[in-house]
């Protein structure tokens, strides 16, 4: 028989305290945000405020017997572990929605939030101080973004180049132009690609840069600054070596390299490349529009210069190189130049760029290139596309500018070309063949971002579980090694491969097209005869380059042969795996389908009735009950139905959600939610909850 649970003293004191502790903590809480926000909202977007939301929301969630149930079990005398696995599916799903309802505040009222507007402290000028900002990873870009190609057919002048700016805007933005983006009042900040020369085909030119800088007075900006921090030692000087200060004026240079003039903000980007800051110019942060205007040459270590590497010349020198250094070394051997680009776009993610595509540089850029006649000026909002854009003018496939994946990938923008739109000239009207680094076989190179996975893997060969994962494609003739004069096209050899991991492992499912495939003869064996899958894995620091011929014991060559029965093979130690360590834990297994044309189709079938009818059940309740009810329905349905839970408490979790959508979207985030959904059902309930918990909001 089981021993019943003591009840100490001293654990009961222990939990009486922790309770006053509790309530009185989360009382306070409520007080203080409801009389100091209740007032103005705006001030919801103060970290004190969005505090004393996360404790007042976590003390109301403790009145709830079914949210967050595993937590407050652990501060209750006689809990027992037998007791957590019994219920194990409640207490997840409670800790689940408690965590949501506790996170909320702290995820919508941050600093980039609907209320954040106006009230980030400034600091006097010339302060030189440190003050962290944190910035969220943005919300998912315009599927379909506009990139402008303004192009002649012979070099224009200044004149003209003035007209293919303006023509840039329109096609770009819209009519109005530049007025679109840049508002009466505001600050500008236009942030030229300048550095160690002052060629034509290596900087930004100023005729491209004067019409940027006229168009944003005629909108009536208050302010207009020109800004750089190169990384040749030449300070304010390399605005005079590119002729900016003899023919632009009425604007303030910016060097940001120069800390003591010019104070600076440590960015923690949340779900960035990296989990440290990034100093960013307050300049730079806090002007109201951004413009990045690059110059388009190629670059013998990021691939291309472009819109989004331009942003490399914001962070100061200074505190990312050696003494008495002028070059960002530190930050390019700390995080790794592509990481890096990526990361400083997250940081402050430009609102504008327009690319200076007059002469371009080719071969050893960025400060010894060549030029290239293009005669175009390139525009858009969506850094990502237009980058994609210009890599493809350069003749280059933009999946082989690892930054740009990586930029994609953390929502900074669309890299798929059919996806973007493009307006005035056609690609194919202004494309060269630029000539590369002489680096070019390691610089350009497909990649992707390896994401976490949200839920187990199970190892099947199946990609109904992977579909929303970006691949990498390797279906072009520069994708092949050898034999590219036999090689018909995608039908006739390619690969499309996907990852993801987990703490374990990392997991990886490979689609290869082949239209003769050669049978292993010996699956036992070490495949060498017959078509085989090889895959590189390299667990070294990060500077793994593809040129490195060392083999050692962080490099590993999984490989498996075609055939009915695989067998997976560590290929650089001649192992056979099966599920086998391979090191610090990990393990190697695989799912293989062979291409007999039925690849699972009556599981597949199943998944997919599944699928739709659930979907059609969403939509069911929502034509029958309207969407503010027909999602916690959806909620109780599917957890009875799937999760096998009880009616009573699937429709608990079904009422907590009702009120989590009341609270937030009517409540807390009235931007993302408008009154035509919230009101279109359900009033009577609304007026309840509106007279329960209006007074203490108004």
């Amino acid at each position: 028989m089981e021993e019943p649970c003591r009840h100490e003293p001293h654990a009961q004191k222990h939990t009486f305290l922790s309770r006053v502790i509790f309530y009185g903590l989360g009382v306070f809480s409520l007080a203080w945000l409801l009389l100091r926000s209740g007032t103005k909202p705006s001030r919801l977007a103060y970290p004190c405020q969005r505090t004393a939301a996360a404790f007042g929301l976590n003390f109301l969630a403790s009145f709830s017997p079914w949210l967050g149930s595993s937590i407050l079990a652990r501060t209750r005398p006689g809990y027992r572990a037998q007791d957590e696995a019994k219920h194990g599916r409640r207490t997840a799903l409670g800790g689940m929605l408690r965590c949501m309802l506790v996170l909320s505040p702290i995820l919508f009222l941050s600093p980039e939030g609907p209320y954040a507007a106006g009230i980030a402290p400034a600091l006097p000028a010339g302060k030189a101080a440190v003050v962290e900002r944190t910035v969220r990873l943005p919300e998912r870009p315009d599927p379909h973004p506009t990139v402008a190609i303004i192009s002649r057919d012979h070099t224009p002048d200044e004149a003209e180049i003035a007209v293919m700016v303006e023509q840039a805007f329109e096609g770009a933005l819209g009519s109005g132009g530049l007025a679109k983006v840049v508002k009466s009042g505001d600050v500008v900040l236009v942030k030229p690609n300048l550095g160690c020369g002052y060629n034509s085909y290596e900087t930004a030119d100023w005729r491209v840069v004067k019409p940027i800088v006229q168009a944003a007075k005629q909108a009536g900006v208050s302010q207009v600054y020109i800004g750089e921090g190169e990384g040749c030692g030449y300070g304010m000087g390399v605005f005079d070596g590119a002729g900016y200060t003899a023919n632009i004026t009425d604007v303030t240079y910016v060097n940001f390299n120069d800390i003591a003039s010019n104070p600076y903000y440590e960015v923690n980007v949340s779900g960035g490349l990296w989990d440290e800051p990034i100093a960013i110019p307050q300049v730079y942060f806090d002007a109201d529009v951004v413009i990045s205007v690059p110059k388009l040459k190629t670059h013998s270590e990021a691939g291309v210069t472009l819109s989004l590497k331009n942003a490399m010349g914001v962070p100061p020198v200074v505190l990312y190189s050696s003494p008495g250094s002028t070059y960002r070394n530190l930050i390019h051997e700390k995080y790794e130049v592509r990481k890096t680009i990526a990361q400083i776009n997250l940081a402050r993610k430009p609102d504008l760029a327009v690319i200076d595509a007059i002469p371009a540089g080719q071969g050893e850029g960025p400060w010894a290139a060549d030029p290239i006649e293009v005669d175009a000026i390139l525009a858009g909002r969506d850094l990502v596309a237009l980058d994609a854009v210009g890599t493809t003018v350069m003749g280059i496939d933009p999946r082989r500018i690892p930054y740009l994946v990586y930029a994609h990938e953390k929502n900074l923008g669309i890299l798929d070309l059919d996806s973007i739109w493009i307006v005035g000239s056609p690609i194919t009207a202004v494309q060269k063949n630029f000539s590369l680094p002489a680096e070019a076989a390691t610089i350009y190179r497909k990649a992707t971002v390896i994401q976490r996975t949200a839920s187990p893997i199970i190892i099947d060969g199946s990609p109904f579980d992977w579909s929303l994962i970006e691949p990498v494609k390797l279906d072009q003739a520069t994708d092949i090694l050898t034999g590219t004069n036999g090689w018909n096209g995608p039908q006739d050899l390619s690969v499309e491969s996907r990852f993801l991991y987990d703490q374990n492992a990392l997991h990886a499912i490979v689609h290869v097209r082949d239209e003769q495939k050669v049978m292993d003869p010996n699956p036992g064996q070490i495949p060498s005869q017959g078509d085989r899958l090889e895959l590189d894995v390299s667990v070294a620091d990060p500077w793994y380059r593809l040129d490195d011929p060392a083999y050692g014991d962080s490099d590993f060559r999984f490989g498996v042969g075609y055939g009915q029965n695989p067998v997976v093979w560590d290929l650089g130690r001649g192992v056979a795996l099966q599920a086998a360590q391979v090191t610090g834990g990990a393990t190697a297994g695989i799912g293989v389908v062979s291409d007999t044309g039925r690849f699972g189709l009556s599981r597949e079938f199943v998944r997919a009735v599944r699928f739709f009818g659930w979907l059609t059940g969403v939509l069911v309740l929502t034509v029958l009950f309207g969407q503010r009810l027909a999602l916690p329905l959806f909620m109780a349905a599917y957890l009875v139905v799937w999760g096998k839970y009880g009616w009573r408490l699937g429709l608990a979790y079904a009422v907590c959600g009702l009120m989590f959508l009341v609270f937030m979207f009517d409540f807390l985030s009235p931007t993302f939610w408008y009154p035509a959904v919230i009101y279109d059902f359900g009033q009577p309930l609304v007026d309840l909850i509106n007279a329960l918990i209006g007074p203490f909001l108004s």
